[in-house]
């Protein structure tokens, strides 16, 4: 799965988030030496790509590809799973995308330090051209393909696989419906994170943190968020954004 079904999988609270982001970004990092909520978000990643990768319903998906893009359909998948994500995100969510989206950037300022470089660069890219939402549409899944394709390290014809993407979305459209509640539901019965939730703090301290941080993500104005993200350097965004949630 891309980034928007990862976040989607993972717990609200800005540990998850990040974990199941950097499932991602691994290389280099010990994910033992990790904090141990973020570290769980990592495993959740891995479940993820574990049971997407060893579903037989997305087998017929992946055949559908000329032989030339054939060894990327994973990769085609997972992207435009994310654009039937932001399609249908109304049938998996109570919260607005937007309000979602909103939240999963703040909780990567929040813990920026935490992440390895690689992904501190790539999180100020996905904030500052809003990657999470640009999937919405064709175009933003055929840039997302063609950009892939131009970090390959060797030559390749994933550049215009948006095209196969058209041409076949029905079929890849009914498959994410057939697909999607099914990994949703055994995330959910596996419950990798169920650890993470567990703190040396007592229950009603703990709620009182998490009333903290709902808090302090609130007091932010969207309108402003949604602003300073088109700024021209979106790592000053984040330094900007960190400043104003500095812990109490």
């Amino acid at each position: 799965m891309n980034y928007l079904a990862h976040l989607y999988l993972a717990q609200r609270n800005p540990h998850s988030l990040v974990g199941n982001l950097m499932g991602d970004f691994l290389r280099g990092v010990k994910v033992k030496d990790l904090p141990q909520r973020i570290a769980c978000g990592v495993h959740n990643h891995l479940a993820v790509d574990r049971y997407t990768d060893s579903h037989t319903c997305l087998k017929p998906l992946k055949a559908m590809f000329s032989a030339q893009r054939r060894r990327f359909a994973p990769i085609i998948i997972d992207v435009v799973f994310d654009h039937f994500l932001i399609k249908h995100w109304r049938d998996y969510s109570q919260e607005s995308l937007a309000d979602f989206t909103d939240y999963c950037y703040w909780s990567f300022t929040e813990l920026r330090n935490e992440m390895p470089a690689a992904m501190q660069q790539k999180v100020a890219w996905i904030i500052h051209y809003d990657l999470l939402n640009s999937y919405a549409r064709l175009p933003g899944v055929g840039n997302a393909l063609n950009g892939i394709s131009r970090r390959i390290r060797f030559e390749n014809q994933l550049a215009g696989a948006v095209d196969e993407v058209t041409r076949h979305y029905e079929a890849l459209e009914k498959g994410f419906r057939e697909f999607f509640p099914t990994l949703c539901d055994y995330i959910r019965e596996l419950e990798v994170e169920a650890t993470s939730n567990v703190e040396h703090r007592s229950v009603s301290s703990n709620t009182v943190h998490v009333a903290n941080q709902i808090t302090k993500y609130n007091t932010f104005s969207k309108t402003k968020l949604r602003a300073n993200r088109n700024a021209n350097n979106s790592l000053v965004y984040c330094q900007q954004y960190r400043r104003l949630h500095r812990p109490s």
